[in-house]
């Protein structure tokens, strides 16, 4: 797919003009793969058609830890001048096992491991650290409770995938991706928050 725009960037307006186009981008129709499709958008942004009334209010991304760094404040900020405190993040990868070292496609908060005897032990620290930046920033969390924890997964290893644009969805789903080898522990860690 061949995309032109042709934007004057003295305008305030660029960055909502890319959000419509990547919003009628992803709701396109499906086409066969073997189908191009070409597609020129010209966009006058010296000209005023009216105001342009926000009609996005959520966004996402799989690595959770950049939310923190100076780049994800940076965004979560832009993002939440958008509409302050209307606006919602949903990330992947909150209820992942590690010590919150981000990767592509791959975070971590570490709220739950056990111990050696089996005795669960709850950690918020990364994951408040988390909201507390999205909220900081007038951002809303809109939290998925999924992937599992190491420590509950019925195939603990391997447990992070190394995700590459080639690999293949049984080398990407490891043990995050398995359900609890104890439901009940499950069930009380997952209200213990």
């Amino acid at each position: 797919m061949e995309l032109n725009v042709s934007l004057k960037l003295h305008s305030n307006h660029v960055r909502q003009l890319f959000a419509i186009a990547t919003l009628a981008f992803a709701l396109r129709p499906a086409r066969a793969a073997e189908e191009p499709l070409a597609v020129t958008m010209r966009v006058d942004v010296t000209r005023t058609q009216g105001e342009l009334k926000p009609i996005w209010r959520f966004f996402g991304a799989d690595e959770p830890n950049y939310a923190y760094m100076t780049n994800g404040r940076k965004l979560l900020a832009e993002l939440g001048e958008l509409s302050p405190k209307r606006v919602y993040f949903r990330t992947h990868n909150l209820l992942t096992s590690g010590d919150g070292t981000p990767a592509l496609k791959w975070g971590s908060t570490g709220v739950y491991r056990e111990t050696a005897d089996g005795k669960p032990i709850y950690d918020w620290t990364i994951l408040d650290r988390i909201f507390d930046t999205y909220l900081e920033r007038g951002v809303r969390p809109y939290a998925q409770i999924g992937f599992m924890p190491k420590d509950l997964s019925i195939k603990p290893e391997p447990y992070q995938h190394q995700w590459t644009p080639r690999a293949r969805y049984d080398e990407i789903y490891t043990g995050w991706a398995y359900p609890p080898k104890d439901y009940d522990k499950w069930a009380n860690w997952s209200s213990s928050g």
